[in-house]
């Protein structure tokens, strides 16, 4: 390599790294806008208990079945275009939303809401894989995380600031904008191809390179942990975002602490995003990944307990710790192996959306057919302490295998 493409190398890559980092950051500020309305158009159209867990449950039935389809699809298709595809589909969905004045159409407009956002993530995440290969990997993750983290956080204390102050139109519209952005800002073409020469290490480098954990078994174990604890915190994530507006309703709290609530949760999950990016690790630790779990269900267990605003906000930095980690460990075990990150990465995003379908919709079962506006929280709580035993288990097993 000449010393020109040397200098110039390093530079393509980490433009196209800053390309995806800001792209990430407004896809998720604008898919969290027009979802931070959600809840609120349901209550507004009639909608109750039921409605409200239907929503994130068609969505997420879209987005389970999309998702490891687009994984697969990255690896081979153009990415770009999925991309594009999908912020097409979910720029639309934002107005729709906002025009529709019916509850059973709102709904529906969840599935097509989930296919869009299942056609951007796996793509994106594929190939910040391939930009990363080795070591460098888990300060790029980290960072990756930290951009959609920080735009999820903006976007629910953005959309909650707009609904109180100006309503659905303006969250609605500005969720579209960001998302347009997002796109915009996603690194195409040649750009890419250069950055992705840069990124590969010389063949013996590279082998060397993508040596991870002690083994494949312990590669698959930690894969399963990681993506059953993030199903679960996904599921414990989607019950606060969808019953939440209901509890706090009841308790005569407002949009902005709804949004201010969640946004703490979200900015807590991007600290922890930014601190595993940097000295601290996860490894190939199992308590390292559990107990951010055990604590995080202490505290979503506490949330019908906690009478006063203040106290509740103090859970939010606890139950960001839990989904954190629990992220962070899924996406970095798919990410480990060469030549399946597109599959990989459909199956970590698929899963989320089977935390995001079932648990929200069977706390709304719960409310809709026991009374009690504070079984959810119970519910997730129990959530965190099955992933947690599933995962010993697991963990157990390959010890045992060793």
């Amino acid at each position: 390599m000449s010393p020109h493409a040397d200098a110039n190398g390093p530079r393509t890559l980490q433009l196209a790294l800053r390309g995806f980092f800001g792209s990430a950051a407004a896809m998720d500020g604008g898919f969290f806008l027009i979802m931070a309305a959600m809840p609120f158009k349901v209550l507004d159209l009639g909608g109750g208990a039921l409605e409200l867990g239907l929503v994130p449950a068609v969505g997420s039935l879209a987005y389970i079945v999309a998702a490891p389809l687009s994984g697969r699809w990255s690896d081979r298709l153009s990415r770009t275009l999925l991309c594009l595809a999908g912020g097409a589909v979910l720029i639309a969905c934002a107005v729709l939303a906002w025009l529709v004045e019916r509850l059973d159409l709102l709904i529906a407009l969840q599935a097509l809401m989930g296919f869009g956002k299942a056609l951007y993530w796996p793509s994106v995440q594929a190939t910040l894989g391939d930009l990363s290969p080795g070591p460098s990997r888990v300060p790029v993750l980290g960072r990756f995380n930290v951009a959609w983290s920080g735009g999820k956080a903006l976007g629910f204390i953005a959309g909650g600031l707009l609904l109180a102050g100006f309503g659905f139109r303006a969250a609605y519209l500005a969720g579209a904008a960001c998302v347009a952005a997002a796109f915009v800002l996603l690194p195409k073409g040649r750009g890419v191809a250069l950055a992705a020469r840069e990124a590969a290490p010389p063949a013996a480098a590279g082998q060397r390179a993508e040596v991870g954990p002690p083994g494949a078994q312990v590669l698959r174990t930690f894969r399963a942990m990681g993506w059953i604890a993030n199903t679960a915190a996904y599921g414990v994530f989607g019950i606060l975002t969808h019953h939440l507006p209901q509890w706090f309703t009841h308790r005569g709290w407002d949009e902005r602490d709804y949004g201010w609530y969640l946004g703490g949760i979200l900015a807590s999950q991007t600290i922890v995003f930014l601190v595993l990016g940097g000295a601290v690790r996860l490894a190939w630790s199992a308590w390292r990944l559990w107990l951010p779990q055990l604590m995080g269900a202490a505290a979503v267990a506490l949330v019908p307990v906690l009478a006063h605003y203040p106290w509740l906000l103090a859970t939010a930095p606890v139950i960001g710790l839990a989904c954190g980690v629990s992220y962070s460990a899924s996406i970095f075990y798919s990410l480990e192996a060469p030549g399946e990150r597109g599959r990989n990465a459909g199956i970590h995003e698929g899963l989320i959306g089977v935390g995001g379908f079932l648990p929200p919709f069977a706390a709304g079962l719960l409310v809709r057919f026991g009374g009690q506006l504070g079984a959810p929280y119970a519910l997730a709580a129990a959530l965190l302490i099955l992933s947690l035993a599933a995962q010993v288990v697991l963990h157990v097993r390959c010890r045992r295998l060793a």
